[in-house]
C-alpha cells in the first residue's frame, strides 16, 4: 500500500478543469466537538444561499472537521467572497463565533482544481499524494486506467490538485459497507494488479496522508 501510486486521469492533457474548492480542516476544541459542529451547520446555510456547495465531513482519524466549498470554476469563486462580505447574515455569524475561547482551531486551508469529479457521497477516502521531482507528467500517464478500473469496481473517483502541485486522489460510496465490497473486489482485481505493478516499478509520488471522512448530518436532517 505503501508504494502505490495513484494517476491522474487524462483529461489533464485538455486542461480543462470540471470544479474548484476551497478546503478547510478544523480541530475541535476539548470538549467543544458539538459547538464546532454547529457553527460549520449555520455557516453552510448562509455560504449555500450565496452559491457555494458545502460539505462537512469528519477525519475519523482525528476528529477534525473538513469543510469544503466549491465552485463550477475560478470566477464563480471569486464571485462568491464579495457576496459573503456583504451578507448581513455572514456578518452576524462572524460576531457569533468571535470570541476569545473558540470552540475550533483551523489547522489546514487548500485551494484545489478537480480535473475529475467524485459524485458527492457519505463516505469518502482520500489519498493525499506529493509528487516527486520531475514525474508529474508520469503520475498523469496511466490516470485513466486508474480512474476507470475504480469506477467500474464500484466506487466514485475524483482527482484533486492542490495549490502547491499535491495530488489529493478521492474516492467516494454510499455506505462503509460499500467502500468494504470495493476493497474486497479490487484486492481481486488483475487489472488492478497490473496497475500497481507498472506504478510500483517506477514511483512518481510519495503517500503523504490518508483521511477516511463521514459525511455529517446535523440532527434532524435527512441521512
Amino acid at each position: 500500500m505503501e508504494k502505490l501510486i495513484v494517476f491522474l486521469a487524462a483529461v489533464w492533457a485538455a486542461g480543462a478543469w470540471a470544479s474548484v474548492s476551497e478546503v478547510h480542516e478544523f480541530e475541535p476544541a476539548a470538549g467543544q466537538a458539538a459547538a464546532m459542529y454547529q457553527a460549520a451547520t449555520e455557516a453552510k446555510a448562509i455560504q449555500t444561499k450565496l452559491g457555494a456547495t458545502v460539505f462537512i465531513g469528519t477525519d475519523l482519524a482525528t476528529g477534525n472537521l473538513q469543510y469544503v466549498l466549491t465552485f463550477p470554476d475560478w470566477g464563480a469563486w471569486a464571485a462568491f467572497e464579495p457576496k459573503l462580505q456583504a451578507s448581513k447574515d455572514w456578518a452576524a455569524f462572524i460576531k457569533k463565533y468571535d470570541v476569545a475561547n473558540p470552540a475550533s482551531t483551523q489547522v489546514g486551508m487548500l485551494f484545489i482544481d478537480t480535473p475529475v469529479v467524485a459524485k458527492t457521497l457519505p463516505v469518502a477516502t482520500v489519498f493525499s499524494w506529493k509528487i516527486l521531482p520531475g514525474k508529474f507528467d508520469a503520475f498523469m500517464a496511466i490516470a485513466q486506467k486508474a480512474v476507470a478500473i475504480h469506477n467500474a469496481l464500484g466506487a466514485s473517483a475524483g482527482i484533486n490538485i492542490d495549490d502547491v502541485g499535491n495530488v489529493h486522489y478521492e474516492l467516494t460510496f454510499d455506505s462503509w459497507a460499500s467502500w468494504a465490497k470495493f476493497n474486497a473486489a479490487l484486492q481481486k482485481s488483475a487489472e488492478w494488479a497490473a496497475l500497481l505493478k507498472e506504478a510500483n516499478a517506477t514511483p512518481t509520488g510519495e503517500l503523504m496522508r490518508v483521511l477516511r471522512v463521514e459525511e455529517f448530518k446535523a440532527p434532524g436532517t435527512a441521512q
